[in-house]
Order: structure tokens, then sequence, then C-alpha cells
């Protein structure tokens, strides 16, 4: 993902394009979020690559526009569900969504709203997981998701605050294999939106920081056991965190993401995405890329009230029994 202002690219994203040399690039938002000038500056930098505008009639339109965009096949995977005016939120639920497989949507406090009641209805979802307490998606929200999708089992991730949903979001399911963590300042609305698609192009999970220690932050990094980790924005190397990694193996290799603005940093952070994805499709030691059609989407409540979502066992031995009263 990069950065721009609504009538410019800047430096860093020409640059960032021009290494990339990208055969898709996608706008996201109308001519007054990014002009006309600044889609014509894009096709003249990469002539040879498809450039595409998503926009909508407004925020969660646009959220469910981008949740149908190809080649993606979001029928009967996860659905993640975040409040689209809380940017904490929302870097929760995308790197969440990359890591089931699933999409992301918008909805107000108390109403779904028409785009993400239409996109579920055509996605079929095997679940819906609502990011947030009550505060940010209200009752009324779940209210309309048990009309809308009876049979469809529904949790909701909500912590005390942003940085504990964070972690119990990048708990879930993930056993510690040694996932990359991205880890954001949460007070901060660029650096979040740098983060979350730079843990979902890593696939490993986000995390936030805060001023002081935080019991969340550290418990899941002591979980996670993070192969990497990687920190996005000038603000998010405070005392609490910095005692946090020194408890991590000596040998987990970090990296420190910043710039002069938020412009430069998505730059170095796409930079770094694109770097990694170009390794693991040269070295020969990464494991084949998952073949997605083959893995089992299920998700269910099981007898003692627990949600199962089958799809984090994937790769994992697992012993089936098959039980009937019958």
């Amino acid at each position: 993902m990069l950065y721009a202002s609504p009538d410019s690219l800047g430096s860093a994203t020409v640059s960032a394009l021009g290494t990339v040399s990208p055969s898709r690039v996608i706008l996201v938002g109308g001519a007054a979020a990014l002009s006309a000038e600044v889609e014509a500056e894009v096709r003249r930098l990469v002539p040879d690559a498809t450039v595409e505008r998503l926009s909508g009639a407004d925020r969660y339109d646009t959220a469910a526009r981008a949740a149908s965009v190809e080649p993606a096949v979001p029928q009967n995977r996860p659905v993640i569900l975040a409040n689209g005016w809380s940017p904490s939120d929302v870097g929760t639920a995308a790197p969440l969504a990359a890591r089931l497989g699933g999409s992301v949507l918008y909805a107000a406090k108390d109403v779904l709203g028409a785009p993400a009641a239409a996109a579920l209805e055509r996605f079929a979802p095997s679940q819906v997981i609502i990011v947030g307490g009550t505060g940010a998606l209200s009752g009324d929200i779940d209210t309309a998701l048990a009309e809308l999708l009876p049979d469809v089992p529904t949790q909701r991730f909500a912590g005390v605050d942003r940085i504990d949903t964070a972690a119990r979001a990048a708990l879930y399911g993930n056993a510690p294999t040694g996932r990359p963590v991205v880890i954001a300042d949460g007070w901060s609305t660029p650096d979040v939106g740098v983060a979350a698609p730079l843990a979902a192009a890593l696939g490993g999970s986000a995390l936030f920081s805060s001023e002081g220690a935080h019991e969340s932050l550290s418990h899941a990094l002591e979980q996670l056991v993070p192969s990497e980790v990687v920190l996005v924005g000038n603000s998010v190397l405070t005392d609490g965190l910095t005692e946090d990694l020194s408890r991590l193996p000596l040998d987990t290799p970090r990296t420190n993401i910043s710039g002069a603005d938020r412009i430069e940093i998505a730059a170095d952070a796409a930079l770094l995405a694109h770097s990694r994805i170009l390794l693991s499709r040269y070295d020969t030691r990464t494991d084949p890329v998952e073949d997605r059609s083959k893995v089992l989407r299920l998700a269910a409540t099981q007898i003692d009230g627990e949600l199962l979502d089958v799809s984090v066992l994937a790769g994992r031995d697992v012993l089936v029994w098959f039980w009937s009263p019958f």
C-alpha cells in the first residue's frame, strides 16, 4: 500500500512505483481523495500497468467494493466487520482477514448499512467476526447479523482497549509458528494504516503500542514468538515496548520503518513487503504457496458453545472423529 496527497503522489511514492513496477494499480477513493492529476501521473509512471479506481458513495460502499475486487473469491469465507470510523479496529481487521483468507467490511456503530448487508448476502460467509466492543459496534449490529444470516456463527473480539483488541485478534488461531509481527503506535492513524496491510502482506499480525507498558501487548509477543518484528512509525518505540522486545530471543530480527512523513513511511513499508515477496519466490526453502481451494472453510459452534474455525487447523495434524447418536 502506498500513500499520496490529493493532488500529488509525492517523491517517495513515485520512487516506490518505479522500484516495484506493478502490473496493477488500484486508486482507492474518488477524485476528491485522489485527483485526476494523480491518476494521470500513475498512468505515466507505469504505462504497462492496469490502473483502476475503486470508489463508492461512502466508506462503507467503498469497503464493500474493495472486498469484491477480483481475483478474490470471498464466498464461504470469514468476514471481519469493523467500525469504518475506527482506524484501530480497521487496522486490526485487515491482517486478521488476510490470515484467515477472508474479507473486511465496514459498518456504523448502530447500523449495518446497505453496502455491508448486500455484500454479506452475496458472500455467504463461513463466519462473521466483529472487531471492537459495543462502543464501536453496538448490539444492534449483532441483531442485524442474526436476522440477515441466521445460520452463520458470529463472534466478537473486544478488549479493554484497542491494544487488547488487536492482541486478541493476533492470537486467534495463531499458534506459535514464527510469523512476523508488525507494531505501530495505536493512536497514530497513518501508522496503523501502514502497519495493517504490511502485516497482511507478510502473513503476520498487527499489534499496537502505547506510551507505557501494556499487559496485553506483552502477553501477545510472548505467545506469538515472532520470526521478526517490524516497527512502523516514529512514535512506536516506547519504554514499555522496548522492555517487551528485550524479552524476545536475541536473534529475533527487528526492522524499523520511519520517515519524514506518512508518505515516506508507507513507501518504505511497501518496498519491504515487495522485497520479501521476491525473496519468497526465489528461495527454494520456501514451502509451496498454499492452494486455498483445497483448504476446508468451515466454522461452527461446538457442543460446549465455543466457536471452531476449521481453517485455523490448516497445516496441522488433526484426528477427526465422526460420531452419531443413531
